[in-house]
């Protein structure tokens, strides 16, 4: 598992490293290297925690199980979504400069990502059916996780990782970016809300809970 981890890494960020650097037309991006060494750096070191302490749901979260009609249609477009805006920013940093925004917002930006990778370990403490596809896991003997951060809000790690697509446009330091992170809020938003129609049905005491925490990304607002 700590290979393909390791892999699998390497391959998505050398992708989009090859798009950035490739559309920007220079090497010379300190942004660009500073959202790759975030990006892997925390999703490295995210897996090789969970495969230390619940292996059970890091094959959950990297199996090739069936999708969801639903998941179908959004992940594919999601990541299309994500690398057409990535390809934007190089675009946008080819056409007006490395240095549109001051460094200090490049590191400032490249923190909340390492933060939301954080934020994330603590989600998956409390909710080891955390899995990236929607699915009921009556193997696993799936229940409803109602404590910790599920006790604010009913999607946590869609609402982290809002945060860290604010944070993308600011590490790359490419203010047209920040244009796109209305677009990517609402597919995420799209994606919960599916989620929640199967989970209505398929999970024992989800419509229950749904009722218990009225929130879904951010307390007092959605």
């Amino acid at each position: 598992m700590i290979s393909r981890a390791i892999l699998r890494v390497i391959v998505v960020i050398g992708v989009m490293g090859a798009l950035l650097f490739f559309l920007a037309g220079t090497r010379d991006w300190f942004g660009a290297k500073l959202f790759l060494a975030a990006m892997g750096g925390g999703g490295l070191a995210m897996d090789l925690y969970l495969i230390r302490t619940d292996p059970d749901l890091y094959r959950e979260r990297t199996s090739r199980q069936d999708k969801p009609r639903s998941e179908r249609i959004l992940l594919p477009l999601l990541n299309l979504v994500f690398f057409l805006w990535l390809a934007a920013m190089a675009l946008d940093v080819r056409w007006h400069g490395t240095a549109q925004m001051p460094q200090w917002l490049n590191l400032a930006g490249g923190a909340v990502i390492l933060a939301g990778f954080l934020a994330n370990l603590r989600v998956f403490r409390e909710n080891t059916f955390a899995a990236a596809i929607v699915r009921v896991q009556k193997e696993r003997g799936h229940k409803v996780v109602t404590t910790g951060p599920y006790a604010l809000v009913r999607h946590p790690l869609y609402g982290i990782g809002c945060l860290v697509y604010l944070a993308v446009p600011f590490v790359l330091g490419s203010w047209w970016g920040l244009a796109g992170v209305p677009v990517q809020v609402f597919l995420m938003a799209a994606r919960a809300l599916a989620e929640e129609r199967i989970l209505k049905v398929q999970l024992e005491g989800y419509e229950d809970y749904m009722a218990k925490v009225r929130y879904r990304f951010v307390p007092f607002v959605w």
